[in-house]
C-alpha cells in the first residue's frame, strides 16, 4: 500500500480512464481572448523605474556581435579575453552595476549584496 492517501482515478462506462478534467470539471477548452482589452501604445505605459530608464536610454545590445560570440564560443581560437570583451561591449546592462547611483555609493542591491559582487556574479553566469 501506499503511504499517501491518493485515490486512483477509476474507468468510467467504456472501461477508459476519466480524464482529471473531467473529474474536476475543469474544461479543457482555452479561454477566448477578452475583446474589450485595447493596446496600450508605448507612450500610455509608465515604465516602473523611471532611473533605469533613464540610464539605458540610447543604448542597445549588439546583436550581430552576440551571434558571433554564439558561432565563435566553440573555436579554440576565440579565447576568455576576446569573450569578456564581447560580453562587456555587447550587454549595456552591465554598466547598471558600476553606475554612480550603485557602485561608488556602496549602497546593497535588492539582493543585499553589493553591485561589485552582484557583477562577479553576473559576468561568472556568463562565463558558466
Amino acid at each position: 500500500t501506499s503511504p499517501t492517501n491518493h485515490t486512483p482515478l477509476k474507468s468510467g462506462a467504456s472501461g477508459h480512464r476519466k480524464s482529471l478534467l473531467s473529474v474536476t470539471g475543469l474544461s479543457n477548452e482555452v479561454p477566448q481572448r477578452r475583446k474589450s482589452m485595447q493596446r496600450l501604445s508605448f507612450d500610455q505605459v509608465r515604465p516602473p523605474n523611471t532611473r533605469l530608464v533613464t540610464q539605458m536610454a540610447g543604448h542597445t545590445a549588439d546583436l550581430p556581435r552576440i551571434r558571433r560570440m554564439a558561432e565563435n564560443i566553440r573555436k579554440p581560437e576565440y579565447n576568455l579575453r576576446m569573450f569578456f570583451d564581447d560580453c562587456v561591449n555587447s550587454f549595456p546592462e552591465l554598466t547598471l552595476f558600476t553606475s554612480s547611483d550603485v557602485g561608488e555609493t556602496g549602497r546593497m542591491t535588492a539582493s543585499g549584496r553589493s553591485a561589485e559582487v552582484e557583477y562577479q556574479r553576473t559576468v561568472g553566469a556568463l562565463f558558466a
